[in-house]
């Protein structure tokens, strides 16, 4: 495999193809290679140092091997696993737990009394019965 093999399809010299790229892609692809291979003419040797060694490490780190990418994979398993666990408790708890209790007859019985029209004249002398209520209990 030789060197311009391995380039991006983007960089200089690689093989366009005409039906990818049109006339005014080409066009601007040109012109921003060129500004950007003169701004890289322009960089400190340091700075150009720098940007050298940072490529290589990134490249470096890319190249590794499929079983350390198993193994770094790998690592995700039990917070994933755990996480899966605790989202499966929680909803067997909620959809599990018994639902709220229906009336018993009581409330029913009262609800009927305050639906009937003889309720109103309840609330009407409610005075009366709060009162009524408060001699019973004292007395």
């Amino acid at each position: 495999m030789n060197n311009d093999d391995k380039r991006h399809p983007l960089q200089a010299g690689a093989p366009q193809s005409d039906e990818v790229l049109s006339a005014a892609d080409k066009a601007l692809l040109d012109y921003a290679r060129e500004s950007l291979d003169q701004e890289v003419a322009g960089l400190d040797p340091a700075v150009m140092t720098r940007l050298n060694r940072a490529r290589q490490q990134a490249l470096a780190g890319r190249a590794r091997t499929p079983r350390a990418r198993r193994r770094q994979n790998r690592r995700w398993w039990w917070p994933a696993g755990g996480l899966a666990t605790a989202v499966a408790a929680g909803l067997a708890v909620i959809l599990l737990s018994p639902g709220p209790e229906l009336p018993t007859a009581p409330v029913l019985t009262d609800l009927e009394i305050l639906a009937s029209a003889e309720g109103v004249d309840f609330y009407e002398e409610l005075e009366f019965y709060l009162w009524l209520a408060e001699q019973v209990d004292a007395g």
